[in-house]
């Protein structure tokens, strides 16, 4: 595996640095003709030079490795039990029934069991074959990511840095650790602002001469916490927050320039917030409202 490679030499005393293969891949394009050898000399310029325009890969520590794997499988486990609950709701729907959403394994199986045998006496439609081992996979699937969604609790937990990240209005656990383990190091920047385009939550910004336009956000960086941050940044907006500045400035975006906008500006203000606090070893500190006007807007 590439990481115990890197651990290996650096251990060894090697200097051994990574870089995202994307970003080499441009590079060794420059060459007409692509050969192993013209990619052999093209690395190895690389790795001798240490091109400005490649950035180094940062190597995360085992245990934050294994942290990270245990988010994306959670993740992974509640789009795959989203979609064949939807799959169960669409087969319900074909013959009249209806099941409604609920938060917990038990409620829905109580619910799907509920509605196929009313089904079955009222409609004499038997669904019980179809519906029952699907809803079965769709129970496990719940308990499966709850299961990991509880280790995780424990990790933050035990994590002085995420119950601080948890003070912040609308931070979570999932976004706490999401936060923590794709930084691990926070002073691998410079500046707290510069965090919201690690993350892909800034504009691209194209320039020519006198021209000047900005786009959507980038999408760069690393897409998980991207996802957990703009969670949290919806639930600062929705109405069962607290209120707070964070909150009234959301809204007063949304008001002005829609929703999907004022959650990207809230996401990197969560971020921005999270890395100055870890930097400067802080608790969180409620701001003003003026703190939030002259941030700069992306666009979604």
């Amino acid at each position: 595996m590439l990481h115990e490679l890197v651990r290996g030499l650096r251990e060894a005393g090697y200097p051994a640095v990574m870089y995202d293969a994307g970003q080499v891949s441009k590079y060794l394009r420059i060459r007409s003709n692509k050969t192993d050898r013209n990619d052999a000399l093209g690395l190895a310029e690389v790795a001798k030079f240490g091109l400005p325009a490649l950035s180094a890969v940062h190597l995360k520590s085992p245990e934050i490795q294994r942290v990270r794997a245990i988010l994306q499988l959670r993740h992974k486990l509640i789009e795959q039990r989203v979609a064949s609950e939807n799959m169960v709701r669409s087969l319900l729907r074909m013959h009249g029934g209806r099941l409604p959403h609920v938060g917990s394994a038990v409620a829905f199986e109580r619910n799907l069991v509920a509605e196929v045998d009313r089904l079955k006496l009222e409609g004499k439609i038997d669904l019980e074959d179809q519906l029952l081992p699907l809803g079965h996979v769709c129970i496990n699937q719940r308990r499966a990511a709850q299961a990991l969604s509880r280790a995780l609790e424990r990790w933050a937990k035990q994590n002085e840095q995420c119950e601080r990240f948890r003070e912040i209005p609308g931070v979570g656990v999932i976004c706490a650790v999401s936060f923590f383990t794709a930084i691990e190091d926070p002073h691998r920047f410079e500046k707290p602002e510069t965090v919201g385009a690690y993350f892909g939550l800034t504009p691209d910004i194209r320039q020519s001469g006198k021209s000047l336009s900005r786009g959507r956000i980038s999408r760069r960086g690393n897409k998980l916490t991207r996802t957990h941050l703009r969670a949290a940044a919806k639930t600062v907006l929705s109405s069962r927050t607290k209120s707070s500045a964070m909150k009234e400035w959301g809204a007063r975006l949304a008001a002005r320039i829609g929703t999907g906008k004022a959650q990207i500006a809230v996401a990197r203000k969560l971020a921005i917030t999270m890395l100055a606090m870890w930097k400067d070893n802080t608790k969180f500190r409620q701001p003003n409202l003026e703190v939030f006007e002259a941030i700069e807007i992306p666009s979604a």
